[in-house]
């Protein structure tokens, strides 16, 4: 596994504004807080501490697992029965972190998150220079089938570089047979999902998160104009089309992404759901592998 070019001491610092943010969340993440306000609110803080954005902040309800937010006219409301993700990207200088907690606002899903939290954990104790991935994996999977649930084995971690979310390499959170190897110096997100569905997510119609993913002649006059703008202000880092729809009327940007995505210069996300009815809990963790092990660089252990 290739170590990317990192700054620690960066890394470290954009782990510290992440727990931070991701405090305040998950404090006003109550019933009938809406999904806009704690997704405006969030992004606010993270500059307001010379932070940066290192993607849209997910905040996926229920059996949705990933890559949920909300969009500049959400109505969603949390309720009494929902089970929140709250994931947050920040960054120093092109330096992520990237963390993870799931909030059960009904108290019934306690063992979901326990289940997620302590795959993270247990899997975490087993890294070290020269371990294979796989064994990272294979401590995850089996944990959280002690809980009598199914890991998500279509999502993983990943390696994370400069201005890069998902640097290339995946850490799986299954058995998966690899030969690659933990090396030291490498930063890595590590992010198991617990769920009692099938463990495998599918794309959803829906999709608010984009990244620029290469360049294109373009016959759409918006979709020309606002190209360049997003080359200019998120470069290789995902953004939010809420974050775009503050400038341009819906329809004008909806046509522009709509070829933007057909040029294939702009890389969708949609939302990653489980089956309708099930319940999918998350817990994530940035850290920087070492001689002696892993250094967690964002420490949640407050935040409950």
């Amino acid at each position: 596994m290739a170590v990317e070019k990192n700054d620690i001491e960066k890394n470290r610092q954009a782990g510290k504004i992440l727990v931070e943010v991701m405090e305040t969340v998950f404090e006003n993440a109550v019933v009938g807080a809406k999904l806009i306000d704690l997704a405006n609110d969030a992004e606010a803080i993270m500059l307001e501490k010379n932070a940066g954005i290192a993607f849209p902040i997910n905040l996926s309800l229920n059996e949705v697992a990933a890559h949920y937010t909300p969009s500049i006219d959400d109505e969603t409301k949390l309720g009494e029965n929902d089970v929140l993700k709250i994931d947050i990207g920040v960054h120093v200088d092109g330096f992520i972190a990237d963390s993870a907690i799931t909030k059960d606002l009904s108290g019934k899903y306690g063992r979901f998150v326990e289940a997620a939290e302590t795959g993270l954990a247990q899997g975490i104790k087993v890294i070290a220079p020269g371990v294979l991935l796989q064994e990272f994996g294979k401590t995850v999977q089996e944990t959280i089938e002690s809980f009598d649930l199914h890991v998500v084995e279509n999502l993983s971690g990943h390696t994370l570089g400069e201005y890069l979310v998902h640097a290339g390499n995946s850490i799986p959170n299954t058995v998966v047979k690899s030969p690659a190897e933990f090396e030291e110096g490498s930063v890595l997100a590590l992010e198991p999902f617990a769920t009692d569905g099938k463990g495998h997510v599918r794309e959803s119609a829906k999709c608010e998160i984009f990244s620029v993913s290469g360049a294109a002649p373009l016959r759409n006059k918006e979709a020309r104009i606002i190209f360049p703008n997003l080359v200019s202000n998120y470069n290789t880092l995902p953004f939010a089309e809420r974050w775009v729809a503050k400038d341009y009327s819906r329809l004008k940007l909806k046509m522009a992404f709509r070829e933007l995505m057909m040029k294939k210069v702009i890389r969708p996300y949609p939302v990653l759901a489980e089956e309708k009815g099930k319940i999918v809990a998350q817990a994530e963790d940035t850290v920087v592998v070492t001689s002696k092990g892993a250094e967690k660089l964002t420490d949640r252990t407050n935040i409950r």
